[in-house]
């Protein structure tokens, strides 16, 4: 099994993840999810995190692979049960209550 992230998206919203060492596959345009995802093998990672708004884009694609998918929020998209779920996440894992 391989412990290798990958992070789909927008350039603004996964380029922040690079530096965790995973690889980035950066998509600006809908139309071209399926040019920048050609040749994507899902088994050479362990976990693949991916924009809601790419997700939507190629559900098919995405749900065939859906045990190693975590949805994440665009940092250009609308505010959404997402972006809720991941500050949750922020202000348990930092103790705060705000």
């Amino acid at each position: 099994m391989s412990n290798k992230i990958a992070f789909i998206g927008d350039r603004s919203s996964i380029l922040p993840f690079l530096g965790m060492g995973g690889k980035i596959f950066p998509i600006e345009k809908k139309d071209e999810t399926d040019e920048k995802l050609k040749g994507f093998e899902a088994a050479q990672f362990a976990i693949v995190f991916v924009t809601e708004e790419i997700k939507e884009t190629k559900k098919d694609f995405f749900d065939r692979i859906k045990e190693k998918i975590v949805i994440i929020p665009s940092l250009k998209g609308k505010r959404t049960t997402q972006s809720e779920r991941v500050e949750a996440a922020i202000r348990r894992a930092t103790g705060r209550t705000e």
